[in-house]
């Protein structure tokens, strides 16, 4: 015979279940004690998760620039399947990196003819100026995030120097300046896990690094055989860096210290790189107007988006990981759990 042994209703202790048998002792704790109390807990979790989820999903996708002629650009988004084409921001002139602050949900890009750097809600919305020629901007080209400082970085063509800021603006710092050692800088990338920053440099024909905070000294890391190296992305996963040369039309990689140079992608001309961690490159066909994918060996290459004016800057977000399916399913299980139990022992 089995006893269900609960409080009044509206009783703040904690609830639980035991299951006595007459004539038995006590069951031990790996049979079933089930504390009730806590799954108010747990579906708050549950729904909580669900809802950051939901939020993450909603940004989820490609994000992209274009550059035809002044004061007709603009960012543009799509979905991770390409469909569902949205002007983000327009009315802009030529820009020519984007970077994405997930936890701040912004978007930030450079624009090198008005000497500013903008950002704005992944919505497109609110759009303002971070940073200008007030601030001693030349021409920003390259750009890139760090999510754990909270800092960005850019790189600067006209007045030859790689910066760094607060994402709002504040405390700028020149890390590499001087036209002997910063000559004609374009895209930039961060290993935020090594504290190494890598860039183009289309001039030199170089793809460079140095350490984030400017200390020690640059190194090149492939200096020959570029004609105009242009975006660069790196994947910690596979230690790799990647780079385009709209000059010799192709995408190549290497590791992380120039060594096992190999081309990915031929016949292509790649302005803007994105490498998500689920093991896609993306790439904008500048010439064709296309963005076009494949995994990060070069296979299954494809069309992704096609049709579209001259793109140039290229992000991806990728959908988040199933935290709240992950807790749904927790939850689930444990209520399977404590059926299963309660049906073996009757």
């Amino acid at each position: 015979m089995y006893k269900k042994i609960c409080p009044e209703k509206n009783q703040r202790e904690t609830l639980r279940l035991q299951i006595l048998e007459e004539g038995e002792e006590q069951p031990p704790m790996n049979r079933l004690w089930v504390t009730l109390g806590l799954w108010p807990v747990i579906c708050a979790m549950v729904l909580a998760a669900i809802a950051y989820d939901a939020r993450a999903a909603s940004v989820a996708g490609v994000y992209w620039s274009t550059t035809t002629r002044s004061g007709m650009d603009k960012i543009q988004r799509a979905d991770l399947q390409g469909g569902n084409q949205t002007d983000l921001v327009v009315s802009l002139t030529k820009p020519r990196a984007l970077a994405i602050d997930k936890a701040g949900n912004l978007i930030f890009w450079t624009d090198p003819i008005n000497s500013r750097i903008q950002r704005a809600n992944l919505d497109g919305t609110n759009v303002v100026d971070i940073l200008t020629a007030a601030d001693g901007l030349g021409g920003p080209v390259g750009l890139a995030i760090d999510p754990v400082a909270r800092k960005m970085y850019w790189t600067d063509w006209t007045s030859q120097k790689i910066q760094r800021a607060d994402l709002d603006g504040n405390n700028i710092e020149d890390l590499f300046t001087g036209a002997a050692t910063i000559v004609s800088p374009r895209s930039i990338a961060l290993d935020p896990a090594n504290q190494q920053m890598y860039w183009t440099d289309q001039q030199l024909g170089m793809v460079r690094r140095a350490n984030m905070d400017g200390s020690g000294m640059i190194e090149d890391i492939i200096s020959a055989g570029l004609f105009k190296p242009r975006a660069v992305a790196l994947n910690p996963g596979n230690q790799k860096v990647y780079w385009s040369d709209v000059g010799s039309d192709k995408i190549e990689r290497a590791d992380l210290n120039g060594a096992n140079r190999q081309d990915v992608i031929t016949g292509v001309n790649a302005f803007g790189l994105a490498i998500t961690g689920s093991g896609m490159l993306y790439w904008t066909e500048n010439s064709t107007g296309k963005i076009q994918r494949s995994d990060l060996n070069g296979n299954n290459q494809e069309d992704f988006i096609t049709g579209l004016n001259r793109p140039f800057a290229l992000a991806v977000i990728p959908l988040p990981t199933s935290f709240g399916a992950g807790m749904t399913m927790l939850g689930c299980m444990g209520f399977v759990a404590v059926r299963r139990t309660w049906s073996t022992r009757r």
